[in-house]
């Protein structure tokens, strides 16, 4: 018997047929398990032993751990030879098929794995001699396809930082298989710094550059070349801030869901790979309610706390909430404690969930609240722990409800739609709840398919590019991620990895401000900050209470790409003159937030930044 673990899925390692599972005629001879005497060796042994010999696939046999989910089994018909050779092939089988075309085979798995485990077992009639031989193989990477740079993105003008370059296959796995001359060139520079190096392709498939610093503010990209194929690479945008700016590291942070080719299977690699690839320095894994088991927990426990990296990556647990009449929710934990539910399995009330956390153990996320039947009133929503909107996801932007926009109010760009028709629960729109002095810092979700998720699927809603949420946070720690959230210092993306920052008169991003404290806001507010595309930028918007006053379109096209917009702008109206009614606050208010939007048609969203008009007293 033959045996390894495949994890199915798109990552796997692909699934030879077998007698078993497939009727002979429809066994794909291109990819199977069979086999086989060692070629030259047949001369004077068995002639009764025709070969190759198919394998029969098999399930949970006694001698074979269940880790081994492919099992496969094949019986020689007649004896053989002591110190007879044979082996077991899993691939094209010529011999059975002579037309096969070339290049047919069995695909082994797309990552890269040190020490996978196979199994041979030898099942003997007499049981002494039936013997389980285990071996070891290490998977590594491909061909040479392209180079990712892992650089921050935010960083402080003349303070050093490191970059990491991986050279990887066409499946992102690290690798070293490059021709021996390959060379590859990195430049970075504007006109008051540049630095061009030439780097081999070393043994390990990455290397670290440090103390890199810029000279200047503004926005930059490292960029590649490898001489030998002439192939160019380059960074995602990073800007360079003043010292005195202000501005925290920048942390990117995948809040909810997670990507079709990763299932809860998977749910370690999916961990490696948002921390060493896709440079995440964030995850929250978020079960829904039915998948709260004792047991599940634990294991999710277990994996998140293995790939928690200090200084670098940090995972955390969350739940994701929903019932009829509620909504939905995304509970983030502070403390990774079991979450238990009644023995029928009905979620509490909402008010019940958030008791058996704690008032100070969780944050809680509105999600999809603009979906009917799954949207909620964020008009009635517990500001005390809701601090979070989740103005886009796979399944669109709550931002604006279609129905209620009006001429030089925001707009939805990615409007929830089933088929061609646009479906809205008004109730759930971020615009009217912001407008009633509700407080929402701005998140984005990633694709998700289970629970109502799937529901929706189901339901044939328009499926968006998963979204992802940037945080300004000062370290990359739970406690500082979770201190960095609840003051809303976050903003969401469609999923590529805009740089955007907001201040409002020294107030940053997700902050609040009062003429009581400050009586200048009354004359004017100066709007500060930066965004950065990752490619062209079509806009950067300005808004106030939910109307568009200021657009600021990129320069004229040149030689240097559209990439960057700087944000200086004075509102000079008088404070009184346009604040909102206080709505469930104590004061008339304004609020202020910023829409970068890409000519690709990528966007972000800043939280919002809040003024509070205290009326002056008589006296003054």
């Amino acid at each position: 018997m033959f045996a390894f673990e495949s994890c199915d899925g798109d990552l796997g390692w692909q699934v030879p047929t077998a007698l078993g599972s497939h009727k002979k005629k429809e066994i794909d001879y291109g990819n199977t398990v069979y086999l086989q005497l060692v070629p030259g060796e047949e001369e004077g042994k068995a002639k009764s032993i025709p070969t190759p010999i198919l394998a029969r696939r098999i399930e949970g046999h006694k001698s074979i751990s269940s880790d081994f989910d492919l099992q496969f089994e094949m019986t020689l018909p007649a004896a053989v030879r002591s110190q007879q050779s044979f082996e077991i092939v899993v691939g094209a089988c010529p011999e059975l098929r002579e037309d096969l075309p070339k290049g047919v085979g069995n695909r082994c798995q797309k990552m890269i794995q040190r020490r996978k485990p196979f199994m041979i077992w030898v099942d003997h009639p007499h049981e002494e001699f039936s013997k389980a031989v285990p071996f070891l193989m290490d998977v590594k990477g491909g061909t040479l396809d392209h180079i990712r740079v892992l650089a921050p993105s935010v960083v402080t003008k003349n303070k050093r930082f490191d970059v990491t370059l991986r050279f990887e296959d066409l499946y992102q796995n690290l690798t070293a298989n490059a021709p021996e001359e390959t060379l590859i060139d990195l430049s970075y520079g504007n006109s008051d710094t540049s630095l061009s190096w030439n780097l081999f392709v070393p043994e390990t498939g990455s290397i670290s550059i440090p103390n890199l610093y810029f000279k200047t503010v503004g926005a930059y990209t490292i960029k590649l070349k490898n001489l030998h194929t002439g192939r160019s690479y380059s960074s995602l945008p990073i800007y360079c801030v003043d010292a005195d700016s202000g501005s925290s590291p920048l942390m990117w942070a995948w809040l909810r869901g997670t990507k079709r080719e990763a299932s809860l299977a998977w749910q370690e690699h999916r961990l490696r790979t948002l921390r060493d690839e896709e440079q995440f320095q964030c995850y929250v894994f978020s079960p829904v309610t039915e998948e709260l088991s004792e047991a599940r927990w634990k294991k999710c426990l277990q994996d998140l706390s293995m790939m928690t990296d200090p200084d670098h990556f940090v995972s955390m647990m969350g739940v994701q909430y929903h019932e009829k009449g509620e909504g939905m929710r995304q509970v983030i934990l502070l403390v990774d404690k079991k979450i238990s539910f009644s023995k029928s399995g009905i979620a509490p009330s909402l008010q019940k969930f958030y008791n058996l956390v704690g008032d100070k153990g969780c944050i809680s996320v509105v999600t999809l609240s603009l979906l009917p039947k799954w949207g909620c009133d964020l008009t009635k929503c517990d500001g005390s722990v809701e601090r979070l909107v989740e103005i886009y996801s796979s399944w669109g932007s709550c931002e604006m409800a279609p129905s209620l926009h009006k001429e030089g109010w925001v707009d939805n760009l990615f409007p929830p739609m089933k088929g061609e028709e646009i479906r809205e629960n008004a109730k759930g729109c971020v615009f009217s709840a912001l407008r009633q002095n509700h407080r929402f810092g701005f998140v984005s979700g990633g694709y998700d398919n289970r629970g109502p998720h799937e529901q929706i699927r189901k339901a044939g809603y328009k499926e968006y590019s998963p979204g992802c949420t940037a945080i300004y946070g000062s370290a990359v720690t739970k406690e500082d991620i979770f201190k960095a959230l609840t003051q809303r210092r976050c903003y969401a993306t469609t999923g590529e990895r805009i740089l955007l920052d907001v201040s409002m008169s020294g107030t940053p991003m997700g902050g609040e401000a009062s003429t009581k404290e400050k009586p200048g806001l009354e004359y004017v507010r100066h709007l500060a900050g930066f965004a950065v595309g990752v490619s062209d930028l079509d806009r950067v918007e300005l808004i106030r209470s939910g109307e568009i006053i200021h657009t600021i379109h990129p320069d004229p096209p040149g030689e240097d790409e559209e990439y960057e917009v700087v944000i200086d702008f004075d509102d000079q109206e008088l404070l009184s003159k346009v604040v909102l009614p206080k709505g469930k606050g104590e004061h008339p208010f304004i609020y202020y937030y910023v829409r970068a939007i890409q000519k690709n048609g990528q966007m972000a969203w800043s939280s919002p930044i809040w003024v509070d008009w205290v009326a002056p007293k008589k006296s003054e």
